[in-house]
């Protein structure tokens, strides 16, 4: 069985830091493992960067290491991308992030890219509740008054859990 320390996740910490990036949040001391990865590591300096063209080569190296790293895991192997094999969630992501601050995308032509996955999904509206919805929230709220206030973004960092 392989131990934590060499089953960890550098695209999941990769992508936890770039939504930090983006929030400008870089104050958290993120575990050692997730600094290992060169490719991801130039990305995250320059991914706000305005010409799109600078991230092309640092994105298809990410691309070829999302697909050298697809595999199943096993009891004596580990592979960093085996829960999203086929979706590169990691370059999507960046895509996203971008276009929310205003940037273009560059174009990358890798067959992990291929369609639909060349582009960020188009952003969908907010989320309206329906009355089925919002008598269960109604309900809910009844039976547990202390709903809202428990599952508040402040309460949620507040547990020791996330300090």
């Amino acid at each position: 069985m392989l131990s934590y320390e060499s089953r960890h996740r550098c695209a999941h910490a990769f992508m936890l830091r770039l939504i930090a990036a983006y929030k400008g949040d870089m104050s958290h001391e993120w575990p050692s493992f997730a600094q290992t990865e060169p490719i991801y590591e130039f990305i995250l300096e320059q991914w706000s960067a305005s010409d799109p063209d600078l991230l092309v080569p640092w994105l298809l190296a990410a691309c070829d290491r999302h697909t050298h790293q697809a595999k199943p895991d096993t009891q004596k192997a580990f592979w960093d991308c085996s829960s999203f094999p086929q979706t590169p969630l990691e370059i999507l992501l960046l895509f996203r992030l971008r276009s929310l601050i205003g940037l273009k995308n560059p174009q990358l032509e890798h067959p992990l890219m291929a369609s639909p996955f060349d582009r960020a999904a188009i952003q969908q509206p907010d989320y309206i509740p329906d009355a089925l919805m919002m008598a269960t929230l109604n309900r809910v709220r009844e039976d547990w008054p202390e709903f809202d206030r428990r599952l508040s973004l402040e309460e949620i960092r507040d547990q020791e859990f996330f300090t």
